[in-house]
């Protein structure tokens, strides 16, 4: 840690606890977003699936995928 003689006034040190904050709030805003860019891509991963040799997938199949991805992320953030 810097002397206080210079560190300037009205300006204070960096601290781990916020730049761990920072990071925190980035991932969770990181899974939060993946969360619902899924509801966008859906139809093209559906579309690139049939085209892969899965005739029978479809949106319905493919839509699952967000509520099982919503109890993940709550089950997440109840364990820690």
């Amino acid at each position: 840690m810097e002397p206080m003689e210079l560190i300037k006034p009205g300006k204070e040190p960096v601290t781990w606890k916020g730049v761990l904050s920072l990071i925190a709030g980035f991932i969770i805003m990181l899974v939060i977003g993946s969360l619902y860019t899924f509801g966008t891509l859906s139809v093209y991963i559906t579309s690139y699936l049939v085209t892969q040799g899965e005739p029978h997938i479809t949106t319905a199949d493919v839509a699952v995928i967000f509520p099982i991805n919503l109890i993940l992320i709550n089950a997440g953030i109840i364990i820690g």
